[in-house]
């Protein structure tokens, strides 16, 4: 006789890593004022991880990552992913969190420990917040 699904989840350990990505989740709605999706997501007409993260000039709908290892590939099914469903009203993010052990175990001595939370979004999006603020593009812009 097999045990019910969510008792043999917690013997796996799946109860504990399906948490992880939930709170990552709810922290990063919490952190940037949005809001998080029902389902994660996979619901027809609440795409994106978080929404509702607004600025005076964009609005955000968020793609959520996590990882405990050192790295993080991103994949390009993934941007084109939350770049169709933010659709023209709204700019594309995807949030990045590492375990802050994982940060703190690879840093070099001398060197700073990175944050764990990252926003990446597309290089025009951060252009136009840029000068939004009133940033001249030669003050970020390489020579290389």
């Amino acid at each position: 006789m097999s045990l019910p699904r969510f008792v043999q989840d917690e013997v796996d350990g799946k109860a504990a890593r399906d948490r992880k990505p939930k709170r990552h989740e709810k922290a990063t709605a919490k952190a940037l004022g949005g809001r998080t999706q029902p389902g994660s997501g996979s619901k027809a007409g609440f795409k994106g991880d978080v929404r509702d993260v607004a600025t005076p000039l964009n609005e955000f709908l968020v793609e959520c990552k996590r990882t405990e290892d050192q790295s993080l590939r991103v994949q390009a099914s993934w941007l084109n992913k939350i770049t169709t469903e933010a659709g023209i009203t709204r700019e594309p993010a995807l949030a990045i969190q590492f375990e802050p052990d994982v940060l703190r175990r690879v840093a070099q001595p001398g060197q700073l420990t990175a944050e764990p939370d990252w926003i990446a979004v597309p290089r025009s999006v951060f252009r136009r917040l840029l000068d939004a603020v009133g940033v001249e593009e030669s003050e970020w812009v390489s020579e290389t």
